[in-house]
């Protein structure tokens, strides 16, 4: 059984947190946020999907570099406005807070939709809560522990706000990390947001479980294969003027998960193993 690694408590922005005997983590400033509200530029809904209609109206934030498209510079507000609950669900998760934006800002700005009566996502980053003819992620990963198990209904009103759909987005991409770190040796991939959008958009679990075991070990390169993982990779740099990032020394191995049986080695184990 593996040792439980030290848990990682961020303190208020500016301030430090022990991660591991004695040694200390300062806590990146909060990005500056819009305050109040404007006139809906024109032909916002065209360009803005659906879900995130609320930053139509958001005045632009303080930018550290400048964003020509309008609908670049709104959404860069609402992650702004948000990026608390981004963060937490970095904490609690092990997951990459930029790989948790980076899925909302994509789904908003290049894969516009207007959502309707039949439709099988909402909430911030499109989580579809329903699928015809295959296992949804949040069923999945709930499936597996990570998440409570809820019915149709409750899956759809569970990820309307934007706190419980972030928290969904984490879980996922927490689900997928350790299927990579644990069957393919992968145990950098909590904090590699390129890749966590990859798979989070093109795969489901299932297929996961099955290819790390067979197809695919580290250090064989993981490469980014679609146009979420893509776009992240090009805009990585847009993603931390919205939320900022985590410092390096301060990304600790993710914790155990209660209730969630481990897919195969934790990293904690391997490296015990190549010590021994």
């Amino acid at each position: 059984m593996a040792d439980t690694p030290p848990k990682l408590t961020l303190a208020p922005f500016g301030g430090t947190v022990d991660i591991r005997d004695g040694t200390t983590c300062r806590a990146l400033s909060p990005k500056p946020v819009p305050t109040g509200t404007e006139s809906e530029f024109s032909g916002c809904g065209s360009v803005i999907s659906g879900e995130l209609q609320s930053a139509c109206t958001l005045p632009d934030s303080p930018q550290t570099r400048p964003y020509e498209k309008a609908q670049a510079r709104k959404v860069l507000s609402w992650l702004r406005l948000e990026q608390c609950a981004i963060i937490q669900p970095e904490q609690r998760w092990s997951i990459d807070r930029r790989a948790i934006a980076g899925r909302i800002a994509w789904e908003a700005l290049k894969n516009v939709k207007v959502r309707h009566l039949f439709s099988r996502w909402s909430g911030p980053g499109k989580i579809h809560f329903f699928q015809f003819t295959t296992t949804s992620a949040l069923e999945e990963v709930a499936r597996h522990g990570y998440l409570p198990t809820l019915g149709h209904f409750a899956r759809s009103n569970e990820v309307q706000s934007a706190s419980s759909a972030i928290n969904c987005i984490a879980a996922i991409m927490r689900a997928f990390g350790d299927v990579a770190a644990q069957l393919g040796g992968y145990c950098d991939i909590y904090w590699w947001p390129v890749m966590l959008t990859n798979f989070y958009n093109g795969w489901n679990l299932d297929d996961a479980i099955a290819y790390f075991p067979t197809k695919k070990k580290f250090p064989a390169e993981l490469k980014p294969g679609n146009a979420m993982s893509k776009w992240v990779l090009m805009n990585l740099l847009y993603l931390e003027d919205a939320v900022g990032r985590l410092p390096e020394g301060c990304r600790l191995p993710p914790s155990p998960i209660k209730g969630v049986k481990p897919f195969g080695a934790l990293c904690s184990d391997r490296v015990k193993q190549a010590k021994s």
